[in-house]
C-alpha cells in the first residue's frame, strides 16, 4: 500500500503550467527521485509535498490523512517531514549540536535528554566528535551532513531533499552519494530527492519520476528507464546513447542483431520508427556494419567514440583501441530498443 500519493496535482502561475496533473504512488521507505531538467516542475513538485505551495488542482495524501487539496492545506510542521535544502540552512552562530537539534528546542526538550537524542542523530551520520564546532568550521560534505542529522532528530515520516549536492564538487558529491543511502537505510523514512543529475538518480533512488514541462515522463526503476525508456525524451535525457530512425514501427520491441542490421539495411525507406543504442551494445568486429570515426574522446581505460552510419546518423561507442578521425571500421550493434519516432 502506497504512503503517499500525489492524485492529479497541478500548479500554475497564471496561464503556465508549472506541475501539470502529476500522479505517483510512493511506497512506505522508497528512496524516490524526481529527475529533469531546469524549470521541469521538480521543486515545485516538492514544495507542493512539503506544503510551502498550495495545490490548484488534486490531493496529496499520506498514510490515509489528506494533507492537501485546493480547498485543504495542512501547514508544513504539521506533515511530519523533514526537509535538506541546497544551501544546508544552518545557523552560523548555533553549534553542530543545536543545529541538529533545532526541532527539539523548539518542542521544548532541554537538558541531558537532548543532549542524548542529538547525539545519537549526530553518530549516525559520524559527526558525533564534532557537535560542539560552529559550521564555519566545517567542509561542504559536514554541513550537509549535520542538515540530514536535523532531519533524523524529528523521526520524519518522509524526507525531502532539494538538490541537496548541488554545490559540492564532483569528487565530494560521490561520497555523500553513500552517505545518504546509507543514511536512508538506518532510518527507514520515505526519501523524495530532487535533482537533474541523472547519474545522482540512478545511482541512489529506487523509483525515479522523470519529468518534463511539468509532465510526468515515465515513473518507473532506473534499470528500466536506462533499458526500456517509453519516449524519445527519456532516451535521450537517461544516460549515453544514439536514437537512430528507421523504417519500421518497433515500439517497446526488444531488438537483436539480425534485426536491426536488417532495419539499417533499408535505410533509404521512409521513417516510421526509431531505435535507442546505447554505447556498451556497440562492437567493432570484423565483419559489419560500416561506420566513420567523426569523434573520440579519451576515457582512461577505454576511448568513447561516436561514428557516422551510411545515412548519415551516428552511434556511440566504446573501444579500447585508437581509432583515427575518419577512420572507417566495422561495427556490430548487438541490442536496441525499439521507440516510436
Amino acid at each position: 500500500m502506497a504512503q503517499l500519493t500525489l492524485e492529479n496535482i497541478s500548479k500554475r502561475y497564471g496561464e503556465h503550467a508549472v506541475v501539470d496533473n502529476i500522479s505517483l504512488a510512493i511506497e512506505k521507505g522508497q528512496f524516490v527521485a524526481l529527475l529533469g531538467p531546469s524549470g521541469c516542475g521538480k521543486t515545485t513538485t516538492l514544495r507542493m509535498i512539503a506544503g510551502f505551495e498550495q495545490l490548484d488542482q488534486g490531493r496529496i495524501v499520506l498514510n490515509d490523512r489528506l494533507l492537501a487539496s485546493p480547498d485543504k492545506h495542512i501547514a508544513p510542521e504539521q506533515r511530519n517531514m523533514s526537509m535538506v535544502f541546497q544551501s544546508y540552512a544552518l545557523w552560523p552562530h548555533k553549534t553542530v549540536l543545536d543545529n541538529a537539534g533545532y526541532a527539539l528546542a523548539l518542542r521544548g526538550l532541554r537538558g541531558q535528554p537532548y543532549r542524548d537524542q542529538v547525539f545519537a542523530a549526530l553518530e549516525t551520520v559520524n559527526l558525533g566528535h564534532l557537535a560542539d564546532r560552529f559550521p564555519q568550521a566545517l567542509s561542504g560534505g559536514q554541513r550537509q551532513r549535520v542538515a540530514l542529522a536535523r532531519c533524523l532528530v524529528s523521526h520524519p515520516d518522509v524526507v525531502l531533499l532539494d538538490e541537496p549536492l548541488a554545490n559540492l564538487d564532483v569528487h565530494l558529491r560521490a561520497s555523500m552519494e553513500t552517505t545518504f543511502r546509507d543514511f536512508h537505510e538506518r532510518t527507514g523514512a520515505t526519501f523524495i530527492y530532487v535533482t537533474h543529475d541523472q547519474a545522482e538518480a540512478m545511482a541512489m533512488a529506487d523509483r525515479i519520476a522523470v519529468m518534463n514541462h511539468g509532465r510526468l515522463e515515465q515513473w518507473d526503476t532506473p534499470e528500466n528507464l536506462y533499458r526500456r525508456p517509453a519516449s524519445r525524451w527519456v532516451a535521450t535525457f537517461i544516460g549515453k546513447g544514439a536514437v537512430l530512425d528507421v523504417p519500421s514501427h518497433v515500439h517497446g520491441k526488444n531488438l537483436r542483431s539480425d534485426d536491426i542490421l536488417s532495419l539499417l539495411s533499408n535505410s533509404g525507406a521512409m521513417h516510421r520508427g526509431a531505435m535507442l543504442v546505447r554505447p556498451e551494445h556497440v562492437m567493432v568486429v570484423d565483419d559489419g556494419i560500416d561506420v566513420i570515426v567523426r569523434h573520440r574522446v579519451y576515457k582512461g581505460e577505454r576511448y568513447q567514440y561516436i561514428a557516422n552510419l551510411a545515412d548519415g546518423q551516428s552511434v556511440t561507442f566504446y573501444h579500447t583501441r585508437l581509432l583515427e578521425h575518419g577512420q572507417t571500421v566495422q561495427v556490430q550493434i548487438e541490442h536496441a530498443w525499439g521507440l516510436d519516432l
